[in-house]
C-alpha cells in the first residue's frame, strides 16, 4: 500500500507526530539517595546559626550549594555539610591558636 493510496484518516496520526517533540531535560534525571540529603532546619541545628545566615552564606558561595532535583532545590548533601563543618573547624581552631599566641607575648588581654 503506497501512501498516496491511504485515506486522510489513516495519514493524521502519522502526520501529527511528524512535529518537533521537546521532553523536558529532568526526565532522565536519577532520584536523588534522600537519606543523604538535609533540610535547612537540620543544617540550622547541626552549625547552630540560624537559616537565614546559612541560606545568606549559601549566596555568598561560603556554605554548600543546595541539591536540585528537577530544578529546585531541595536539600544539601550530608558529606558536603560535614566536610564544610571541619574545614570551619579547621579555621577557627587556627585563629584561637593565633591569639593565644599574641597573649603570650604579654601584649595584655585581647579585646573583642
Amino acid at each position: 500500500m503506497s501512501p498516496e493510496d491511504s485515506s486522510p484518516a489513516q495519514r493524521a496520526p502519522s502526520a501529527a507526530f511528524s512535529g518537533n517533540i521537546s521532553l523536558s531535560k529532568y526526565v532522565n534525571e536519577r532520584f536523588p539517595a534522600w537519606e543523604q540529603l538535609l533540610s535547612a532546619h537540620d543544617i540550622a541545628r547541626l552549625t547552630r546559626r540560624p537559616r537565614w545566615v546559612l541560606l545568606g552564606m549559601m549566596m555568598l558561595r561560603q556554605f554548600p550549594r543546595k541539591h536540585r532535583f528537577h530544578g529546585r532545590g531541595i536539600g544539601w548533601w550530608r558529606a558536603d555539610v560535614l566536610n564544610w563543618i571541619a574545614k570551619d573547624l579547621r579555621t577557627a581552631s587556627g585563629h584561637r591558636r593565633g591569639a593565644a599566641q599574641h597573649r603570650s607575648f604579654g601584649e595584655g588581654p585581647v579585646v573583642r
